[in-house]
């Protein structure tokens, strides 16, 4: 088997993915509060007493700058991650695969209503006592010629005792990717099976 050349290029193309994909779309801001109390402001006004409806409207105006704050803080935080993957701030270690397992996990989340969600995840634990939390629903090496694959063929071609290519974003342990080293060689990094 030809072992494929793997580049911080690609590296980069896999860790953007990771972000892309743990990157949260919604705010947990409580937004099915905001729509009904602006309403009921909006009612007291017409009906009732402006100034009551001006005090009833703090609250949603609150929530809607907290909202926006929010937004722009995670914006931030995500453009800076981004940015370190960029300039290539990768730690790259050799890790020894110890077993594969699935695990179900308890993981809120939130947007209109707030729900909490237990899934099954797959983690590749290594003998360091590393873990890498395998992406959902995602093909893996996409940029890949020889070895774009799913979790499952990612899960086939990987065997208790085989050293890995472990690469995380430095500072940020959860935007990592694994390479197998039996299908990846990566330029400067020599690996002795």
């Amino acid at each position: 088997m030809t072992k494929e050349k793997l580049d911080f290029n690609n590296v980069k193309k896999d860790l953007l993915k990771v972000l892309k994909l743990n990157a949260s779309n919604t705010c947990d801001l409580g937004l099915t509060y905001i729509f009904p109390t602006l309403t009921v402001a909006l009612a007291v006004g017409i009906f009732l007493n402006i100034w009551i409806a001006l005090l009833l409207a703090l609250y949603p105006a609150y929530h809607i700058m907290r909202l926006v704050m929010d937004m722009r803080q995670k914006a931030a935080e995500k453009n800076a991650l981004r940015n370190a993957i960029g300039r290539g701030d990768f730690s790259v270690s050799v890790e020894i695969l110890s077993h594969i397992s699935d695990e179900t996990i308890y993981e809120p989340h939130s947007g209109y209503r707030h729900t909490h969600l237990t899934r099954e995840v797959k983690y590749f634990n290594f003998e360091s006592g590393a873990r890498w939390r395998v992406p959902n629903g995602c093909r893996h090496y996409e940029w890949s010629k020889d070895y774009c694959m799913s979790t499952e063929g990612l899960d086939n071609t990987s065997t208790k005792g085989k050293p890995f290519y472990f690469i995380t974003l430095k500072g940020n342990t959860d935007i990592a990717y694994i390479y197998n080293t039996d299908l990846f060689e990566l330029k400067g990094c020599e690996v002795k099976n």
